[in-house]
C-alpha cells in the first residue's frame, strides 16, 4: 500500500463509492420511516445481486434477482424489521424471511 492506494492503483474511497452505486443505485436501497426499502433496477447483464447489511441492529442478508427479492434475518436478532418494495411492506422477524416478486 502506498500514498493512500491499493496495490493496482485503486483509491479506498473510491471502493466505498463503487459499494454506494451498487447498494443505492442497482439494490435502489435506502431507509424508510421503520426499516428498509428496495427498488431494484439490475443492469441487464446482472442475474442477482446478494449483500448484507446491519441496520437499525439487525442483521440482514438480501438477495435480489431479476424477479425477486429475497430478505432473511439474522436468529440472532432482537427486533423485528419493515422489509418494502414499491407500495407494499412485510414484517420480518428474527431469524425470518421475506420474499417480493416484481416485473
Amino acid at each position: 500500500m502506498s500514498g493512500g492506494s491499493f496495490l493496482g492503483g485503486i483509491h479506498t474511497a473510491a471502493a466505498g463509492g463503487v459499494w454506494l452505486i451498487i447498494i443505492q443505485g442497482f439494490a435502489g436501497f435506502s431507509l424508510s420511516g421503520n426499516g428498509v426499502r428496495f427498488q431494484p433496477a439490475l443492469p441487464e447483464s446482472w442475474q442477482d445481486l446478494s449483500f448484507k447489511l446491519r441496520i437499525k441492529e439487525c442483521r440482514i442478508k438480501v438477495n435480489i434477482s431479476k424477479k425477486e427479492i429475497t430478505v432473511k434475518s439474522d436468529p440472532a436478532n432482537d427486533k423485528e424489521i419493515e422489509i418494502e418494495l414499491d407500495s407494499f411492506s412485510k414484517h420480518l422477524n428474527p431469524g425470518g424471511e421475506v420474499n417480493f416478486t416484481y416485473d
